[in-house]
C-alpha cells in the first residue's frame, strides 16, 4: 500500500558495509556483517515494515526480508497526517488521498497534540473503545469518523448517516452501547435524519438533539 524505494535500500544497507572496521579489514567482510545493526538500520528507514535480515553463508550474501505493518488507521492532528499501527503506535507522516482516507479509519485529536514517531497516541482503553464501537452491531450506528480527548475521556463517533454519539472512552462498555441501541430504536428511530447528536457519558441519562 506504500512506495518502496529499492535505491534507497541498497544505498542504506550499502552504507552500513563500507568502510573498514579494523586497519586493513572491511565492513564488507561477510564474517563482520552485524545483521542486528542492518536490520535496526532498516527498521529506522522503512518504518512502515518489519524487517528481517538473515545471512546466507552458502552463497555468502544478505536476505532482506520485510513484511508491512498491519495499519490501523490515519491519526490527525493539527491539519497533519500520520499512519499508526493496532497498538496505536506512530508509524510515520503520511499523505493520504481522499478515497485512501475515506476507506480507513479515522482518528482526530481533538487536544491537537503532535506525535512523535513510535509514539503510542492511542492508550488501552481508547484501542478497547474503538475495537467494541467498530465491532457493535447497534442498529443504524456504522462509525465512520472518530475524535477523542484524552483531557476528559470523551470521544465523538461520527456515523455514516452523519450524527454524532460522545461516548466516555474509558467506560465505554456494553453499557453505552446498549444506552445508544435503545435510543436510536425507540426514541429518536422516526427522527434519525434529523439528528445531530446523541450525549451518553451521563450514567442512566442520555441527551440527545435534533437539527
Amino acid at each position: 500500500n506504500y512506495p518502496f524505494d529499492a535505491e534507497h535500500l541498497q544505498a542504506t544497507i550499502g552504507e552500513e558495509v563500507s568502510g573498514s572496521r579494523f586497519v586493513g579489514v572491511p565492513k564488507n567482510h561477510f564474517f563482520l556483517i552485524g545483521r542486528k545493526r542492518i536490520e535496526r538500520r532498516l527498521q529506522d528507514e522503512f518504518p512502515l515494515a518489519q524487517v528481517r535480515v538473515a545471512k546466507d553463508w552458502s552463497s555468502r550474501s544478505l536476505r532482506i526480508y520485510g513484511i508491512e505493518r498491519p495499519l490501523f488507521g490515519y491519526y490527525f492532528s493539527r491539519g497533519l497526517a500520520f499512519v499508526i499501527d493496532r497498538s496505536g503506535r506512530v508509524l510515520s507522516a503520511a499523505e493520504p488521498s481522499r478515497e485512501d482516507a475515506a476507506r480507513s479509519l479515522r482518528i482526530y485529536d481533538l487536544d491537537r497534540e503532535i506525535p512523535e514517531f513510535q509514539m503510542a497516541v492511542l492508550d488501552n482503553a481508547a484501542l478497547d473503545f474503538f475495537a467494541a464501537t467498530q465491532g457493535s452491531k447497534v442498529h443504524n450506528f456504522i462509525p465512520k469518523v472518530w475524535a477523542f480527548s484524552k483531557k476528559d475521556s470523551s470521544a465523538e463517533v461520527t456515523a455514516e448517516t452523519g450524527y454524532r454519539t460522545i461516548f466516555n472512552y474509558r467506560d465505554a462498555g456494553e453499557g453505552q452501547l446498549e444506552k445508544l441501541d435503545q435510543t436510536l430504536s425507540n426514541v429518536v428511530k422516526t427522527d434519525l435524519p434529523k439528528l445531530d447528536y446523541i450525549d451518553l457519558r451521563f450514567g442512566e441519562r442520555v441527551y440527545y438533539k435534533l437539527r
